[in-house]
């Protein structure tokens, strides 16, 4: 309950620094600032489809318990751009298809705390719903569109009633459930539309226990497949898109024995075979981008697959340990809870690796008159100058975590205070030694905040928590 607090307190506190802080003018002050996420985050159970018109991936999906609609981006092979359109409430598990003949994507279904039955479109900008009867209320199911008959497909899903063995078909007017016999009932399954052969190929999802048939549908008639080759495990909640380029059906990843993982697999027809693997710990969803010739996967991250062979794209960082802006190479870097760097220059974060040891996660602050980020974590004090980190020996303050650190431009020192457990001790760093100033201040603290007035050369400190009491604290201090 503390860190949920903690985490949720920072927040809010780094917002209203940047706005006490950062403007330096009454004029700028009077302007609205704004936070703009620049990346999807990792939503449960989203979904993916490549818009031919627009030459887009388009990625629909929610944080249920934090939104009120289903979050909008679309990937255009360099960024990802956030659409702030009023749609369909926020759901998990729903499925999307793109009709190549009307330009849309088509989404069904969900699970939005209760199953739901509705059908939306979104043609690039706007979403809409579509009032019409269709299939009952579900999620897990999958859809794709089928560009022999012109109609898109659903089949299966959680019901009310239990799974279905549904098959429907969308034509943008009318849903039209088929009467034919195909795969047993099942949900977290996967599909993909063979442009080659003009086929549906269906594989795995939970029909009471995770499953690993292979079958296809030809517009007129289910059949399942005993296929050669490597055969993937028995699993759910996997992805697929086809490559008709390769000729095949790419298949990701998905829920083997409880655990997700990033196997990669491809059906030509006949067999299945693997592929180069990645790693991946989350839900996935994919799509092919027929514009670039790739398959474009999004996992937590977004990774593109070209000649079998995984590419990340687009990566970002994990929880952040530290964060400062380097003024003179105009980057924020990051260092994040297992010690990678990153830098973000304004439209993509970068993963460095850079020269030297491993560094520990710790405070990070920019000292911008030797223009070298400065680190303290685990002890230890670390300095990167753009493409070398090296490790700083001597004295300084003890070990410790959840600590705060920023750059005193007018002193020339990087300041330094508390941290756990409930620190109350404040240090100064001088670029070659750490030097303790001890004098009366907050009470021991961790998770607080600290930024440095530049206007009136002073540093700022608001809240925190301490584990002594334990409470949350809004008290403001100022060092000068």
């Amino acid at each position: 309950m503390h860190s949920k607090l903690i985490h949720t307190f920072r927040a809010v506190l780094l917002l209203a620094l940047s706005l006490v802080c950062i403007l330096p003018s009454s004029a700028a002050r009077a302007q609205v600032a704004t936070w703009a996420q620049v990346y999807p985050r990792n939503y449960d159970h989203a979904a993916v489809v490549f818009d031919a018109a627009r030459n887009v991936t388009v990625l629909v999906g929610a944080v249920v318990s934090a939104t009120s609609d289903v979050e909008t981006w679309t990937w255009n092979g360099s960024a990802w751009t956030f659409h702030s359109v009023t749609g369909p409430s926020a759901r998990t598990a729903h499925a999307m298809a793109y009709d190549t003949s009307r330009g849309v994507t088509v989404l069904f279904g969900g699970d939005t705390s209760a199953l739901n039955g509705e059908t939306w479109e979104w043609n690039g900008s706007t979403w809409n719903q579509v009032q019409v009867s269709g299939p009952s209320p579900r999620s897990g199911h999958a859809m794709v569109y089928d560009s022999a008959l012109h109609k898109i497909v659903l089949f299966g899903g959680l019901t009310s009633s239990g799974s279905s063995s549904e098959t429907w078909t969308f034509d943008g007017a009318t849903w039209t459930l088929l009467s034919n016999v195909g795969p047993s009932a099942r949900y977290a399954h996967a599909m993909a539309f063979d442009s080659d052969r003009n086929v549906i190929v269906l594989f795995g999802g939970n029909t009471g226990a995770a499953n690993g048939e292979t079958w296809e549908w030809d517009g007129a008639t289910w059949a399942q497949h005993q296929p050669s080759g490597t055969l993937p495990a028995q699993r759910t909640d996997l992805t697929m898109a086809y490559d008709p380029i390769r000729h095949t059906t790419v298949l990701f990843g998905g829920k083997v024995n409880g655990t997700y993982n990033g196997q990669t697999y491809e059906w030509d027809g006949a067999g299945w075979r693997p592929l180069t693997s990645i790693s991946s710990s989350t839900f996935a969803a994919s799509a092919y981008d027929t514009h670039r010739n790739l398959m474009v996967l999004f996992s937590g991250y977004t990774a593109e697959l070209t000649d079998s062979h995984w590419a990340v794209v687009g990566a970002v960082p994990g929880v952040p340990a530290g964060m400062a802006f380097d003024s003179l190479r105009n980057v924020s870097v990051i260092v994040d809870s297992v010690g990678s760097t990153w830098k973000w220059n304004g439209s993509v974060w970068n993963r460095q690796s850079p020269v030297g040891s491993f560094v520990p996660p710790g405070a990070l602050a920019f000292d911008s008159a030797r223009g070298k980020s400065v680190l303290f974590g685990s002890g230890q004090t670390w300095e990167l100058d753009d493409t070398v980190w090296t490790r700083r020996l001597g004295p300084g303050p003890s070990q410790r975590s959840d600590h705060r650190m920023v750059f005193d431009s007018a002193r020339g020192v990087t300041v330094l205070f508390g941290g756990t457990p409930n620190m109350n001790d404040t240090w100064e760093w001088d670029g070659s030694t750490w030097n303790q100033r001890l004098v009366p201040g907050p009470p021991g603290r961790q998770h607080h905040a600290m930024a440095y007035d530049s206007r009136r050369n002073v540093m700022v400190l608001f809240g925190g928590f301490s584990y002594g009491t334990p409470s949350l604290l809004a008290d403001t201090w100022e060092w000068d």
